[in-house]
C-alpha cells in the first residue's frame, strides 16, 4: 500500500527530471506531497528497530528474553542473534565469576588466620570468620584503632598505605605485651577500578608455639641449674678430699656419703628426664594392650615397702569386686603409681596410713564429660595421705616441670607430677588434686576402661 501511494509522486519526479526543469520550489513541494507515503513505507522498519532497541535494553538489565522476530529487517536478525550470543556468554562469565568469588570467600572465611582489609582511613572494610570471632561480629566498618591498641602494629599498617613491600612482624596483643602472640603480615591491596589503596592484614596465632618456646627456655634453665648444683658440690668435695682432708678418714667418710647422695640425685634427675621425654614422645599414641590395673598397683605397693618401713607407714588398698581389665600401657602405669605413691610416702606423717581406693564408674561423671569423651566407663583411683597438706595457690602448678612448693625442704627433681600428667594425657584420662592444710592430700586419677 505504501509503495502504491508513493508511485504517483515518483512518476512526477521522474518526468520533471527527464523533460522539465526542477526548481527548488518544485522539489520542496514534491517532498511535502511524498512525506506521508515515505513515513508509511518506513514504519515497519522503524518498528523493527524499536523492537531491537527494547531487546538490547532488557538484556542490559539482566532480563532473560528470546531474540525478537524482525520481519522487515531480516538482515539485522544476524545482529540480534550475535547480541543474544554475547549476552549468553556474558551471563555464563558472570555465573563463573560469582562462583569463583563465592569459593574464594568460603576459602578466606575458613582460613585459620585472621584476615582484615583496611582502607586508607584505617576503617575495616572486610573480615573473615576467625577475625569476627576474635575481635567481635561488628568490627566491619569500625576504625582499626578501636579494635587493636598495639602501637607498633598500627604504625606498620599506616606505613603500608604508602609502601607496597610486604611487612612481617611479631606482636603480643594482650595487656602489657602478653599473649595472645601473632605473626602479622601486611601488604598493600589496591582496589580494582578505584583510585584508592587498602591494606590486607594477615595474623597467624603463634601463642601455643610461643608458650612452648618459653617453657623450653625455662626447662633448659632449670635442668642446667639442677645439674650444676650437685656437680659444683661434687667438685668442691673432690678438691677438699685431694688436699686438706686427704689424710682425715672421718671427713672422707662424711664427704663420700654426701657425694653419694649427690650422685643419686643426679641419677634420679637423668632417669626422670628420660621418663618425661618418653612420656611426651608417646603422648599422641593411644595404648592398645589390656592390663590388670590391680596387679600394677600391688606391684608398686610391694616395691615401696622399704621406704614406707623407714617412716612406719601403712598402705590400705580398697578395691571393688569384678574390676575389668583396662586398655593401658603397663610400664607407664607402674611409673604413674610409683610417682604418686612415692609422693605420698615422702610427705605423709610418720606412723600414718596411706589409703588407696579403686572403683569402676559405669558412666562418665558430669564434670568430666567435656574432658573425657572417648570412653563409656572409667576406673577411678584415689590416693589419700595424712600430711601437712598443700596451699590452694600451689595446686594448679604442681604438674609444672621443676615446680616445688618449698624448694628448701624438698629433695626431689620436681618432675614426678609432670611425668604423671603426661602419662594421664596419653591415656586420655584426668587428674584431680585436692588438699587441706593440716589434714592431707588426695590425688584422684580417672582412666578409660577402653576407648570408643
Amino acid at each position: 500500500m505504501a509503495f502504491v501511494s508513493l508511485a504517483a509522486p515518483l512518476a512526477v519526479l521522474i518526468i520533471y527530471l527527464l523533460y522539465g526543469k526542477l526548481t527548488l520550489i518544485d522539489l520542496i513541494g514534491w517532498i511535502l506531497i511524498s512525506l506521508p507515503s515515505i513515513l508509511l513505507l518506513l514504519r515497519p522498519y522503524i518498528n523493527d528497530l524499536n523492537t531491537l532497541t527494547k531487546y538490547v535494553e532488557k538484556l542490559s538489565h539482566d532480563h532473560k528474553v528470546k531474540p525478537p522476530y524482525l520481519p522487515y529487517l531480516s538482515n539485522i536478525e544476524n545482529l540480534s542473534s550475535a547480541i543474544s550470543k554475547l549476552n549468553t556468554s556474558w551471563q555464563n562469565k558472570q555465573v563463573e565469576l560469582e562462583s569463583f568469588s563465592t569459593e574464594n570467600q568460603i576459602l578466606v572465611d575458613n582460613l585459620p588466620d585472621i584476615i582484615l582489609i583496611i582502607n586508607d582511613e584505617m576503617d575495616i572494610t572486610r573480615a573473615n570468620c576467625i577475625a569476627l570471632t576474635t575481635f567481635g561480629l561488628d568490627i566491619v566498618g569500625k576504625n582499626i584503632n578501636h579494635i587493636i591498641s598495639n602501637n607498633l602494629l598500627l604504625s606498620f599498617i599506616k606505613w603500608s598505605m604508602h609502601d607496597r613491600h610486604l611487612k612481617t612482624l611479631e606482636v603480643a596483643l594482650g595487656e602489657n605485651s602478653t599473649e595472645p602472640y601473632y605473626i602479622v603480615r601486611i601488604k598493600q591491596f589496591p582496589l580494582i577500578n578505584q583510585d584508592k589503596i587498602s591494606v590486607m592484614v594477615s595474623m597467624t596465632n603463634i601463642t601455643n608455639s610461643k608458650r612452648t618456646e618459653l617453657l623450653l627456655t625455662d626447662f633448659i634453665a632449670n635442668v642446667s641449674h639442677e645439674i650444676r648444683t650437685p656437680l659444683t658440690s661434687l667438685k668442691g668435695f673432690i678438691e677438699i678430699l685431694q688436699t686438706t682432708a686427704k689424710d682425715d678418714f672421718e671427713i672422707q667418710e662424711k664427704f663420700l656419703k654426701i657425694m653419694g647422695e649427690q650422685v643419686q640425685r643426679l641419677t634420679m634427675l637423668v632417669n626422670n628426664l628420660l621418663s618425661l621425654s618418653k612420656a611426651e614422645m608417646n603422648v599422641n599414641i593411644l595404648p592398645s594392650t589390656q592390663i590388670d590395673i590391680i596387679q600394677a598397683i600391688n606391684t608398686v605397693i610391694d616395691e615401696t615397702y622399704g621406704s614406707r618401713k623407714s617412716k612406719n607407714l601403712d598402705i590400705l588398698f580398697h578395691t571393688e569386686d569384678h574390676i575389668p581389665l583396662i586398655t593401658a600401657d603397663y610400664g607407664q602405669m607402674i611409673q604413674l603409681f610409683t610417682n604418686l605413691i612415692g609422693n605420698s610416702i615422702k610427705y605423709a606423717h610418720s606412723n600414718s596410713t596411706i589409703t588407696i581406693s579403686l572403683k569402676l564408674l559405669k558412666a562418665i561423671p558430669t564434670e568430666l564429660m567435656n574432658i573425657i569423651s572417648n570412653a563409656k566407663s572409667l576406673i577411678e583411683i584415689s590416693i589419700k595421705d595424712i600430711s601437712d597438706g598443700i596451699e590452694e595457690k600451689h595446686i594448679p602448678r604442681l604438674t609444672e616441670r621443676f615446680y616445688m612448693v618449698n624448694q628448701s625442704r624438698q629433695t626431689g627433681t620436681g618432675l614426678g607430677l609432670s611425668i604423671v600428667k603426661q602419662i594421664i594425657a596419653r591415656h586420655q584420662g584426668n587428674l584431680k588434686i585436692e588438699s587441706t592444710i593440716g589434714e592431707g592430700s588426695i590425688f584422684t586419677i580417672y582412666l578409660p576402661v577402653e576407648y570408643l
